[in-house]
């Protein structure tokens, strides 16, 4: 999110709320775009609902501003276990999604941030769907599955599809 101090830290806005993961950080990735930059965590500080971080060899204001637009990620390996019903992008793009009663809705590509709740961007035949990821609506998500099952409220379909040209 850009520098924080005079020491090389930056703030860290984090996607999810997993307990304790801040902490846990140690050998990072650095991306942005098509770079990767690997890193080591030196020190992490929660603030509220940011982090404070500061990396090993970033020692002022002037290396930090440099990672401002930056994505840290960690190797699976490395990622902290996620409480049940909850996943990383990761194990859900590529998985198909079809409605309760059966219908292909298409593939997750995407899982986008919006604060309030996920959204998952779902390619098919129709169309992009920009579909909520709510517990009412999402039916069955089981870990190492290839498929996801949803419900479709009345007008949920029509609200949420960008249709093809």
């Amino acid at each position: 999110m850009g520098a924080h101090g005079i020491k090389g830290g930056v703030w860290v806005r984090p996607f999810g709320d997993v307990p304790g993961r801040a902490h846990a950080l140690r050998d990072v990735v650095l991306m942005r775009g098509d770079e990767l930059a690997p890193a080591r965590v030196a020190s992490v500080r929660v603030v509220e609902r940011r982090w404070t971080v500061t990396f090993e060899g970033i020692t002022s204001r002037t290396e930090a501003e440099g990672l401002s637009g930056w994505l840290i990620g960690v190797t699976e390996r490395a990622a902290p276990p996620l409480p049940e019903g909850t996943f990383y992008v990761h194990d859900l793009v590529g998985r198909e999604v079809a409605t309760e009663d059966g219908a292909f809705l298409g593939v997750v590509t995407d899982v986008m941030h919006t604060g309030g709740n996920d959204v998952y961007v779902i390619d098919g035949p129709e169309g992009e769907l920009l579909f909520p990821a709510l517990k009412e609506l999402v039916l069955e998500c089981a870990p190492g599955a290839r498929t996801m099952r949803v419900r479709l409220l009345p007008g949920l379909l029509e609200a949420c599809l960008t249709r093809r040209a």
